[in-house]
């Protein structure tokens, strides 16, 4: 990122995973080398910009593919769409 002629206001992180975003969110426990050096990545990238927000974000769209309970699939997300829109990328670049 410092190497982009860009001004960023904020970077947002979007995954399908609760797995990752435990991972990211953890401070306090220990990783394997080999994935503390990727969330150790993530940080740093989100941290080079001044006064940044970041959000982690699980992607509705994908829900499909964890596990959901026969009794809750006929009202999943992933059947009837978000409620939201919020998670979609609405300004032009």
């Amino acid at each position: 990122m410092d190497n982009l002629d860009l001004h960023i206001d904020t970077v947002k992180f979007y995954t399908d995973s609760k797995v990752v975003l435990g991972y990211i969110s953890n401070e306090t426990r220990r990783f394997f080398i080999y994935v503390a050096n990727r969330v150790e990545k993530i940080r740093n990238l989100a941290l080079q910009v001044n006064g940044i927000m970041y959000q982690l974000t699980v992607i509705p769209q994908t829900s499909g593919t964890r596990s959901v309970p026969a009794h809750e699939i006929h009202s999943s997300e992933w059947l009837l769409g978000t409620k939201t829109t919020s998670f979609l990328r609405t300004e032009e670049f």
